[in-house]
């Protein structure tokens, strides 16, 4: 069929003026295929919305995201058989610029690797559970419902706050640790809202908290590739920092957690990415990346062969991005001894 234009048919398609609980939509799109591939190849899926009040008073009163619509994926085309968890207008093969009209996670399929990860993980090392954690993860509903507050309050901060470069240009070329940092700070900005929300007395914003935690140091430095995973990053930065800080103690091979210093040790790390946001608007585009691999390798120790390294960077024109780009290794930021365990642990090669 060549290269058909659904450009108009992706204008046409506002589930986000539809946030009906219950609602179900038919999708057929020409997508690229995951990781920043230009391959093209048509997936129909079959997506429910849930939109209960609770959410809906939310958006309208307190975290207002027109573009945000959550999903549960009824059914799906063998492509969505794959770690993939969105659908966003920037996925779907278009002449031009796509339309930007709504966003959509998965929060179903998150949810459900959330809670497979954690337990294993939890039973890896030996995490004890107090009560209202167990009950988070014992129950799927309750995860499905945290994951769908989770990303109404994380796809709206990525809007929000100083940015020194646009975090929505998914195929924009940047080291892969700066859409880590990105991706790291509407999660900790997501943290200390949920934190703030159940001070308030909102029912399970703290399981916001728990599934931030758990996703971030459990699940995604160990599962996929190793190859510039931001993702993966994000989790290994907040697992560092957290453990240089005493707040996670690994010891006699039993990981612990000090709860109640969790909030403010969170919020510290935010503060001191927010800060390095706000030193961007004043570098160059390649001064900003060095200061951000400054900022990660505090934690994270570089690839021994990294060329971004303080003591290691060449003489090269900042003119030029693209000679930098090719410096950066593809797992530029190796696992440490911790997740190297836990990886051994859930058999996951």
């Amino acid at each position: 069929m060549g290269r058909p234009d659904f450009s108009r048919s992706l204008a046409a398609f506002r589930p986000h003026e539809q946030r009906i609980d219950g609602i179900e939509h038919l999708v057929v799109f020409p997508l690229y295929t995951p990781n920043a591939s230009l391959d093209t190849r048509f997936e129909s899926l079959l997506v429910r919305v849930p939109w209960p009040p609770w959410l809906d008073e939310l958006e309208k009163s307190r975290y207002t995201n027109p573009k945000f619509v959550p999903g549960h994926l009824v059914s799906f085309t063998d492509g969505y058989d794959s770690e993939c968890a969105v659908l966003f207008p920037e996925t779907v093969a278009a002449s031009g610029k796509p339309a930007n009209g709504f966003a959509t996670i998965f929060c179903d399929r998150e949810a459900k690797r959330l809670q497979a990860y954690a337990r294993r993980a939890v039973e890896a090392v030996r995490l004890t559970l107090h009560p209202q954690l167990d009950c988070f993860l014992s129950s799927l509903a309750v995860i499905q419902d945290t994951t769908a507050l989770w990303d109404l309050i994380h796809d709206r901060t990525h809007s929000l706050g100083e940015l020194p470069f646009d975090p929505f240009m998914i195929r924009q070329r940047a080291p892969f640790w700066m859409y880590g940092l990105e991706e790291l700070r509407v999660d900790l900005h997501s943290f200390c809202e949920a934190a703030q929300l159940a001070r308030e007395g909102f029912p399970f914003a703290a399981y916001v908290t728990y599934a931030i935690l758990l996703d971030r140091i459990f699940r995604f430095p160990v599962v996929g590739t190793r190859v510039k995973n931001y993702d993966g990053l994000a989790g290994q930065l907040l697992f560092s920092f957290l453990h240089q800080m005493d707040v996670l103690r690994w010891r006699d091979n039993i990981l612990s957690v000090e709860w109640r210093h969790l909030p403010e040790a969170v919020d510290t790390l935010r503060r001191e990415i927010q800060a390095l946001y706000h030193r961007g608007a004043d570098l160059s585009k390649i001064g900003l990346w060095l200061e951000a691999h400054d900022l990660v390798s505090r934690y994270v120790k570089p690839n021994v062969a990294s060329r971004w390294k303080a003591e290691s960077r060449p003489d090269l024109d900042e003119g030029d991005p693209s000679k930098w780009m090719a410096l950066v290794q593809g797992d530029e930021f190796p696992l440490g001894n911790f997740h190297l365990n836990l990886k051994k642990r859930l058999d996951l090669g």
